[in-house]
């Protein structure tokens, strides 16, 4: 499953006090018609603000200050998705980075354990380039007749029983392709770009 985090500059206060489990008790100001939109996203995406719920001095909130230096405001946020909630180690801002920005960056740590991917079984390719030949397609066909009767002897199976007929079939013809045309092998993928292309290329 994907981690879905949605952050930037949100141009929207949250303002200070907890909200449900989507704003924290460290945001900051009054909340605006913008902090209650993105607020709003957050209850339909399943989302919460990461950056409000950990303890940091209301002096160092603040994400955003004015030209004259007089206004600040918190308005970058992180938001993160609930599922992953217990994965947020850390959400605050860093007022002190020297960014050459009126906004201040806003960091997360986020650990994540993902599922090891499955491995996919590998599907069993025949020769079939093999059956080309009329030789082999003579040896591949009277081979089977005989391993298709021998397999329905054994099982003493009647002409009306289709479904294990039908099973019998299979076997004696994967038997078949493993005897007569084997497996194929699988070649290496070949470098497309040369030493013949690059020099080719210098002389264009």
């Amino acid at each position: 499953t994907d981690v879905l985090c949605v952050l930037g500059d949100f141009n929207g206060i949250v303002g200070e006090g907890r909200y449900n489990n989507i704003v924290g008790p460290f945001g900051l100001g009054s909340k605006n018609e913008r902090g209650d939109e993105l607020i709003n996203f957050c209850v339909e995406n399943h989302l919460f603000i990461s950056n409000t719920w950990f303890e940091q001095k209301s002096t160092k909130r603040h994400t955003w200050t004015s030209p004259s230096g007089t206004v600040k405001n918190q308005i970058d946020f992180i938001c993160v998705s609930q599922r992953y909630r217990n994965g947020v180690k850390n959400s605050k801002s860093r007022p002190g980075a020297d960014c050459h920005s009126d906004h201040n960056p806003v960091v997360i740590k986020l650990n994540v354990k993902f599922r090891k991917p499955q491995k996919k079984n590998k599907v069993c390719k025949w020769d079939l380039e093999k059956l080309k030949l009329i030789e082999i397609q003579n040896k591949f066909a009277k081979t089977f007749n005989e391993e298709y009767i021998k397999i329905n002897q054994e099982a003493q199976v009647s002409i009306a029983n289709d479904n294990i007929l039908w099973k019998n079939f299979q076997t004696a013809i994967k038997k078949t392709a493993d005897t007569i045309i084997g497996k194929s092998k699988s070649k290496a993928k070949q470098i497309w770009m040369t030493q013949e292309i690059l020099d080719m290329m210098d002389q264009r």
